[in-house]
């Protein structure tokens, strides 16, 4: 017997009395409700409770079309006409049903007519796929992840009642989760301190109700540490138009933010500061924002010969007034245009007898250059402990241009 007739028999049995109704629903792995010709649910199996958390008071009457999406409550009448005209049970079809907790479940639902009542055979659709049907899905969520892993943003998508319904693997990962970890749980569940879960629903609600995009800025605990992210809420429309969930695009903006204070601490500090004494403040600023250990500023004599115009600390013994940049880590820079070494650089560099006076560790280091784009020198900093944050120096450099200054 093949499982549609199964299907069939059993609910022959049901409808005409012939079977034990509760030793049926005792039995039956899947769920089995009967309605009356307006859709009314009069008696269901107590799977229902179970698998949705509802418990049968609230299911029974009306109260179990209010669990179905509002356009698919139109298609269950339609299907109740089709069980009432014809003598065989009606081809399944896929129905979204909420569950108590607000996360979704998906039924395969035949139903079949008798004497008033109408039957339903309801299955789990993650039950009822065909292991080809699962390839293609991973399949396509794959393509999608590979699509999305593409981009330094990180993708949430939220259903009205705050729970994920997707999130990326780069979105998954920065939190220190895996995607299955997340889908479904609320933000509060997902370890969010409580004022930022609380902002969260209140800005996936406001969307809801506005049904218009809107960008938020806020501080998240990741497995970097705490980041600033800028990301934007915007609403997903089915086919009628309503609004069935909300996408969360976001953006980690923390070197920005960071650039930004180096920059208005550098500005506070130097502002008052003319000629020749620019530089000092300028390098004396520059390792108070970066917490660096050194900053060096220093002119081009020629080709091979540098000359100090300002450093920090000042009295270091290891500063010459001059000195050749043939084998050191400015002859780099003056070549590349910049250069960055993050640990080991005496090893890289064993030829610059300073920088084991300096017990420097790292290095980083940017050519200057005049209006007409002209090497007129170059600043580096150098810390006695790995420092990566060469980015953020090339912005601030870019945006003060020392260069004109210095020549």
């Amino acid at each position: 017997m093949t499982e549609t007739s199964a299907v069939g028999l059993q609910l022959q049995q049901l409808a005409q009395g012939q079977s034990d109704l509760h030793a049926l629903f005792a039995e039956a792995p899947d769920l089995f409700c009967r309605l009356d010709a307006d859709a009314n649910c009069l008696e269901l199996c107590p799977h229902w409770t179970q698998l949705t958390g509802w418990p049968t008071q609230t299911l029974q009457g009306k109260g179990w079309l209010s669990c179905l999406k509002p356009e698919e409550t139109e298609n269950i009448f339609q299907m109740l006409h089709r069980a009432a005209a014809q003598a065989e049970p009606t081809e399944p079809v896929e129905y979204q049903f909420r569950k108590q907790d607000g996360s979704w479940q998906t039924f395969s639902i035949r139903s079949r007519f008798h004497q008033g009542s109408c039957w339903l055979h309801c299955r789990v659709v993650s039950d009822c796929l065909t292991q080809g049907s699962q390839q293609n899905l991973q399949q396509y969520a794959q393509t999608l992840d590979g699509i999305l892993s593409s981009s330094s943003d990180y993708i949430y998508c939220f259903d009205p009642h705050y729970r994920l319904r997707y999130v990326s693997l780069s979105g998954a990962s920065i939190l220190g989760y895996t995607c299955y970890e997340m889908v479904n749980k609320t933000g509060q569940e997902l370890g969010l301190p409580g004022a930022i879960a609380a902002r969260l629903n209140q800005q996936i609600a406001a969307v809801l109700t506005s049904r218009c995009s809107a960008t938020y800025q806020e501080r998240w605990l990741t497995i970097k540490g705490v980041r600033n992210f800028e990301y934007a809420v915007s609403p997903i429309h089915n086919d009628s138009n309503q609004v069935e969930a909300v996408v969360i695009n976001a953006r980690d903006i923390t070197d920005s933010k960071r650039s930004e204070r180096i920059l208005k601490n550098l500005a506070a500090g130097t502002a008052t500061r003319l000629g020749k004494d620019f530089f000092p403040a300028f390098v004396y600023h520059l390792t108070q924002t970066l917490d660096i250990r050194y900053a060096i500023v220093a002119q081009l004599q020629s080709d091979r010969q540098l000359k100090l115009v300002a450093a920090y600390p000042a009295s270091e013994q290891a500063l010459s007034p001059y000195w050749d940049i043939t084998g050191t880590p400015c002859e780099r820079v003056l070549k590349q245009g910049q250069y960055h070494c993050l640990e080991q650089v005496q090893q890289q560099f064993p030829q610059a007898s300073s920088l084991g006076v300096l017990k420097a560790e790292s290095y980083y280091g940017i050519t200057l250059v005049d209006s007409q784009g002209q090497p007129v020198g170059l600043l580096c900093v150098l810390d006695d402990k790995p420092f990566p944050y060469s980015e953020r120096i090339e912005q601030v450099i870019s945006i003060l241009q020392l260069g004109p200054e210095l020549s």
